[in-house]
């Protein structure tokens, strides 16, 4: 089986995130160390983007590596799953604890409801 990069989906998914951090391709050019020229070009799909910059970019974008390349896998990045690592990663260990009973609970109470 062929494996096929998208790159123009990458472009995409990290020009939507760059936007939504409210960062211009120059600001993101700076903090991730790659040019404004290279930034536009990945962003436009139009080139190429390197394991260490892809790295680097999702790092200062806060999304994952996955959420970049999920276009490109068998295998789907699920976006509620990302969203709640992303509280859970943002609370103290008490609340962590709070969070995990929570959706244990509603869990059990879809399991319940599914019979």
């Amino acid at each position: 089986m062929e494996n096929i990069i998208d790159y123009e989906k990458i472009g995409s998914r990290i020009r939507e995130a760059r936007i939504k951090k409210a960062l211009t391709q120059e600001q993101l050019a700076e903090l991730t160390e790659l040019s404004t020229s290279h930034i536009s070009h990945i962003e436009s799909g139009s080139t190429k983007i390197g394991l260490p910059a892809l790295v680097r970019v999702s790092n200062v974008l806060t999304v994952s590596v996955d959420y970049l390349l999920q276009d490109n896998s068998e295998v789907r990045f699920n976006a509620y799953a990302e969203y709640l690592m992303k509280i859970i990663d943002n609370s103290n260990s008490k609340e962590q604890k709070a969070l995990t009973d929570v959706a244990t609970i509603i869990h059990g109470i879809f399991e319940e409801n599914k019979e």
